[in-house]
């Protein structure tokens, strides 16, 4: 069989590029597409990132292709708007294992909250186990025992004219409402699941968060080797609140728009209160109110490790950032605090410090101690201070008046 892809000479010339809140994968200035023509652009930076972080060479070595998960949940996404689960959801649902648990299943925990949910749409979870044939509810237990797919079994006891039942109608109109509702990333992780395991409803309950993805092998062993990276599509693909979004941005990496810092005061090498440190910080913000704007994470290391502020040493976190305010109102100018905001966000069990600058209406000098008067701005994901000269020059392309 010969496999389609999308071929490319040089990988350096993917690249990255924002347009409104949209990243678009692009090569050598061109939009990059899927085998079935959709343009790989998304709102999740992190999601085109590691679409774009998946090149592989070709096995006869002509070229680069993309081949990783990412990409082909994505082209699942985009260019399968229908398959069997839209065009015969009732005929689908038949190999859900969820429909076949014996009474001492439907009793664990793990069924339990799947039952309880689907109170939350008033239609219980049909219990079709005690009406299969003995050769059926043989060859079927026996499936779900390893993890292997029981469509095989259904689709021999229909063949051999073995009369097998169904979900009532109720339910199976009700499930199909709420997989309709999901948004698309959810959609393409439950349609990878049913071509996995021929599974629907701990799917959907997975995507909309109702069970635990670790869970999921009470039904189907072994099931969280095979889709825990489809798993994490739904998460880096559609960040549903701002812890999540904070969380793929740092997966991300710096840029010019993001730095991170893993103290304000505190040098983690000779673990003492260090100016250079808030120097450093200083500097960072300074170079965002210069240019663009952008975000200085507080409490994260260069590599994206969870530092947390709490080496710092505050009481808590006003007193934190009323120092952070203090710092920037003395050595960058009072007026400046207006155009920087803060967010204290909790991640693994350890406090970050995100500092949101806006694009300065002045330009912003930094004044540190007894160090020189300095004017700094972002290059790349970087901060760089400019000469006299550079700063006259920036500041007249950049600022009005």
């Amino acid at each position: 069989m010969t496999v389609m892809r999308i071929v490319f000479e040089n990988p350096e010339l993917l690249g990255i590029v924002n347009v409104k809140d949209e990243h678009i994968l692009n090569y050598d200035g061109e939009p990059v597409r899927t085998i079935g023509g959709s343009i790989i652009s998304h709102k999740s930076e992190y999601l085109v990132q590691r679409i774009k972080g998946d090149v592989r060479p070709c096995p006869d070595g002509n070229g680069f292709y993309l081949d990783g998960w990412p990409f082909h949940m994505f082209s699942m996404q985009k260019d399968e708007v229908d398959g069997p689960l839209e065009d015969d959801w009732e005929g689908s649902m038949k190999s859900d294992r969820m429909l076949y648990l014996d009474e001492n299943l439907r009793q664990e925990r793990q069924a339990q909250l799947i039952i309880n949910w689907l109170h939350e749409y008033k239609c219980e979870l049909p219990n079709l186990w005690p009406k299969l044939g003995e050769k059926s509810a043989e060859t079927i237990g026996s499936a779900i025992d390893v993890g292997e797919r029981i469509g095989t079994a259904i689709e021999h006891a229909e063949t051999n004219g073995e009369s097998f039942p169904k979900p009532d109608a109720h339910f199976v109109a009700t499930l199909r409402e709420i997989y309709l509702e999901l948004q698309p990333e959810e959609r393409a992780f439950v349609k990878t699941c049913y071509f996995e395991t021929g599974d629907v409803i701990y799917p959907i309950a997975l995507a909309l968060r109702k069970a635990k993805f670790s869970d999921y092998s009470f039904v189907c062993p072994g099931v969280e080797c095979g889709l825990l990276e489809q798993h994490e599509y739904i998460e880096y693909a559609e960040p549903s609140d701002s812890k999540r979004r904070i969380i793929c941005e740092i997966k991300v990496g710096e840029s010019v728009a993001r730095e991170f810092k893993s103290t304000l005061r505190w040098n983690l090498r000779s673990e003492r209160n260090d100016d250079e440190m808030q120097y450093a910080c200083m500097k960072t913000i300074a170079a965002f109110l210069n240019t663009d704007g952008g975000q200085l994470f507080i409490g994260v290391s260069d590599d994206g490790e969870i530092i947390g502020i709490e080496k710092d040493g505050f009481p808590d976190s006003d007193k934190y950032q009323l120092h952070l305010f203090a710092l920037i109102k003395e050595y960058l100018g009072k007026p400046i605090a207006t155009s920087v905001d803060t967010e204290m966000v909790e991640l693994k069990g350890k406090h970050i410090c995100l500092v949101k600058c806006k694009k300065s209406p002045k330009p912003v000098y930094l004044k540190f101690k007894n160090r020189e008067e300095a004017y700094f701005v972002r290059t790349g994901p970087g901060t760089t201070k400019l000469s006299t000269s550079e700063a006259h020059k920036h500041i007249t392309e950049n600022f009005e008046n």
